[in-house]
């Protein structure tokens, strides 16, 4: 029996999940290391979170206006580098407000790009039936994610870190340049 090659599609899109999604999902482990280092107070933590959600919801309808023009690969593609460069560059700041900018718009400009609205659209175009299902499997990459994204803070603490988060997640841009989404 022959294997679709939309299951690789799948894992490729689960994996691009798995990449970015934890950095979103692991904002709760950076508020106390944050707050410590940059001086910050509950306040402008709260609002770099704010901006996150604002910037990931505003992208949603962008995100796939642009899917439907270039394609989900391309846009998945480059948002999980964009998340990657991010994430190395947050490890790097010396002041809030590069936090800010970096955290609050950049990664959460490349987290709307490889959501779920790139993976419903991979994967609507390589499956035609149970669809509910494989939409759901690429969202446990998302879980799987945060997990992992939480380890690395504990074990390493927050700069180092979020660069462990980065450098475990870089395989998932060639992975996805591999498959064809």
């Amino acid at each position: 029996m022959k294997l679709h090659y939309g299951w690789i599609v799948l894992f490729a899109t689960f994996f691009a999940l798995f990449a970015v999604q934890g950095v979103r999902l692991a904002f709760g482990a950076f508020i106390i290391p944050w707050e410590n280092e940059f001086s910050l107070d509950r306040s402008m933590t709260s609002l770099i979170s704010t901006v996150s959600f604002i910037v990931y919801g505003l992208s949603q309808p962008v995100v796939g206006r642009l899917i439907d023009r270039y394609g989900a690969r391309m846009i998945v593609i480059g948002s999980t580098a964009l998340v990657g460069v991010s994430v190395i560059l947050t490890a790097m700041t010396q002041q809030s407000w590069q936090l800010f900018l970096l955290y609050g718009f950049f990664v959460s400009l490349g987290v709307g790009g490889a959501s779920n609205v790139a993976a419903a659209a991979i994967v609507t175009k390589w499956f035609t039936a149970k669809r509910g299902f494989r939409s759901r499997a690429n969202d446990h990459g998302s879980g799987l994610s945060f997990a992992h994204s939480s380890y690395g803070l504990a074990r390493d603490g927050c700069r180092t870190g979020i660069v462990f988060i980065a450098f475990s997640r870089a395989g998932g841009c060639f992975f996805i340049t591999k498959s064809t989404c």
